[in-house]
């Protein structure tokens, strides 16, 4: 009898004791102010707050479709597909020249302070164009091709090409 009262009060402690350890909360001020600096680590940058609830940027520019690209010898590349629709954007940079690609957030990081430098607009003439594009984003003139198709913001939509042999 003896025992089992034993053994009834070791369960009970054993049992206290894992609920107790079980309990995630902090016991200090200073504990509950590391808890809620830690959920807070992840806040916001400037530039993450421009960004819209589908993780797209407000980005300003004067177009809403813009597709570069520029080939060189060996067929390497260098491209670019930027696509504004609304509130959505779909960026991709396929870069043969650095070996990288880049998509969304990563490739917007990268066109937008290009975009920003761009200061042709529809009654641009080509050659200032591709000089332009050509400048802005740092590529060779040494091409054998370049394409590039943007659709403006006033619905003009424009195609600029240069073939070289």
């Amino acid at each position: 009898m003896m025992t089992r009262a034993i053994l009834i009060t070791m369960s009970a402690c054993l049992l206290s004791v894992l609920i107790a350890c079980g309990e995630n909360e902090p016991d200090t001020e200073e504990e509950m102010n590391q808890s809620s600096s830690d959920a807070t680590i992840d806040q916001a940058t400037p530039e993450e707050e421009e960004r819209n609830s589908n993780g797209t940027a407000d980005i300003s520019v004067p177009f809403d479709q813009f597709y570069l690209e520029v080939i060189y010898e060996n067929a390497v590349s260098y491209e670019v597909d930027f696509e504004k629709d609304g509130d959505r954007i779909e960026v991709e940079i396929d870069d043969d020249l650095n070996q990288a690609k880049k998509q969304g957030e990563e490739a917007l990081s990268e066109l937008e302070p290009i975009f920003h430098r761009l200061t042709f607009d529809e009654d641009t003439p080509n050659e200032e164009v591709i000089a332009e594009v050509l400048e802005s984003f740092q590529l060779e003139d040494n091409f054998e091709k370049f394409e590039l198709e943007v659709d403006f913001t006033t619905g003009t939509e424009k195609e600029y090409e240069e073939t070289r042999s």
